[in-house]
């Protein structure tokens, strides 16, 4: 059986649009070679005026499923809390252990450890006990990372995170300005919903890995994904390209921060109290809520923008989906939405509408509070009766209806909705010859390097270069500007 993970990756993408996290940012040139690289070659040479320019390269956050550790086994049959009971368990050296039963199966508990880990167990390998569970001091969880796992990363510590990183410094600092400016006001927002939470049981564990070989070699993760938040460890684990920060550390951060802020509402919300780590909440509400929360603006500097602002990314997704039409709300897709068991990047962007709307709508907002307070209750493993039934609990089974809620305050998000595709870095690639510039544009820095290598295969011998725009039309007429120059 599969474990979810909450994370972000690109493979399943729908719309190749909704996928970048860059926003309105100066003029960056990069000026100096991004490869110290000749393309040395005869023969071919390739036309000045080159093909369309290259297609974005997706790097949106959407949910992902990962098969756990052979060893980790979800338990099944007749599900029951764990109650507060304990059980007490080897710890892998011959001592005893005294561990929490988070949830119990027919023949398996998940046990929470004292350093806020879940094990899976048979009930062979557990004795329930009256001696307590005692949760391990921050020093201790910090001195069994490092010396475990993660030895050698640098160590930064706040009143609520653990940051664990070999990442450069402007990145670590960066991520943890981004989710300590967070917490307090996501707290904010629960408490204002009367949520029930609490301060966290066990500090939140960020890990941040220099490069992406040493994030696979920890974990070996789906291509694209750049983050996720693990339910098993409680930890998010993320890692920084090395490339581009060496370009530019700022560009490189625009590119992770709203996974950033997404991994960093699912680990928050799991701690407070607001979820129970493995209950299964509706898709839509469990991964539209994180996108409701972590809107994030890239401009001079990249941070987390607040609560309930609008998501341009996942508007634009929605006005890509089909033509927005006022007054007529067909274009907006809800029950299938609200009813699925998995979701597409353009189902995560439909997530995110309805979460928006529900929330945002006079007729529905107290509602939707109620809804929180409701799914707050589910236990872990807790199925839902149907599909959709929570929504219909506390909407009303008119989906129409709903329907034009959601999308009456999407229309008003349109009114002050800036395009994220137009207005983001691109980058133009130059390749100098002797007689010719070569110019090309993306959003992604690795098809460009692969269009000049490919050009290299063919014979263009030149100087490769990359400038960095702040939007597509200022990029596009640079790269006009270029090709002009040499005719």
């Amino acid at each position: 059986m599969h474990v979810r993970h909450c994370g972000a990756t690109a493979t399943d993408l729908v719309d190749k649009h909704n996928a970048f996290r860059f926003g309105r940012a100066g003029v960056w040139f990069i000026s100096h070679l991004l490869m110290a690289m000749i393309l040395c070659a005869s023969g071919a040479t390739l036309a000045a005026e080159d093909d369309d320019e290259l297609p974005d390269e997706d790097s949106s956050q959407t949910p992902f499923h990962m098969q756990p550790d052979d060893e980790f086994v979800i338990p099944e049959g007749d599900i029951r809390p764990g109650a507060g009971r304990h059980v007490l368990l080897n710890d892998g050296s011959g001592k005893p252990v005294v561990g929490r039963i988070h949830v119990e199966g027919d023949n398996r508990y998940l046990v929470l450890m004292p350093d806020g880990v879940i094990q899976s167990v048979s009930k062979e390998e557990a004795v329930i006990t009256n001696r307590p569970f005692e949760v391990r001091s921050r020093d201790e969880i910090q001195e069994s990372l490092v010396n475990g796992p993660f030895e050698g990363f640098e160590v930064k510590r706040t009143k609520n995170f653990l940051y664990l990183y070999t990442c450069s410094k402007p990145f670590s600092k960066a991520t943890s300005t981004i989710l300590e400016t967070m917490y307090p006001k996501l707290r904010n927002f629960c408490e204002n919903l009367d949520l029930d939470i609490h301060d966290p049981e066990f500090p939140l564990v960020v890990i941040m890995f220099g490069d992406r070989e040493s994030f696979d070699e920890y974990k070996q993760m789906p291509r694209g994904v750049a983050a996720y938040y693990s339910m098993i460890s409680n930890h998010i684990v993320m890692y920084e390209d090395p490339e581009l920060t060496e370009i530019s550390p700022q560009l490189a951060l625009k590119q992770s921060v709203s996974t950033i802020a997404h991994e960093g509402v699912h680990q928050i919300l799991y701690n407070i109290g607001v979820q129970q780590r493995f209950s299964r909440w509706p898709m839509w509400i469990g991964e539209g809520l994180p996108e409701y929360c972590s809107p994030t603006e890239t401009g001079q500097r990249a941070k987390w923008r607040g609560l309930g602002l609008v998501n341009n990314l996942r508007m634009h997704s929605l006005l890509q989906y089909r033509d927005y039409k006022k007054g007529k709300p067909d274009w907006f897709a809800l029950k299938g939405v609200v009813e699925a068991k998995g979701l597409t990047a353009l189902g995560y962007a439909h997530a995110w509408g309805i979460v928006y709307g529900m929330a945002k709508s006079r007729k529905t907002k107290d509602k939707f509070a109620a809804l929180l307070r409701d799914l707050s209750d589910m236990g872990p493993l807790e199925k839902s009766p149907e599909p959709g039934y929570y929504f219909r609990k506390h909407f009303g089974d008119d989906y129409r209806e709903n329907r034009k809620h959601v999308v009456k305050e999407l229309g008003k998000v349109k009114k002050k909705y800036v395009d994220p595709i137009e207005n983001q870095t691109y980058f133009v690639a130059v390749i100098e010859t002797r007689s010719a510039y070569h110019t090309q544009i993306s959003t992604s820095l690795s098809a460009l390097k692969e269009w000049a290598s490919t050009a290299s295969a063919h014979g263009v011998d030149g100087t490769f270069r990359i400038e960095a725009f702040p939007s597509r039309t200022k990029a596009r007429a640079a790269k006009a500007k270029f090709l002009r120059s040499r005719r």
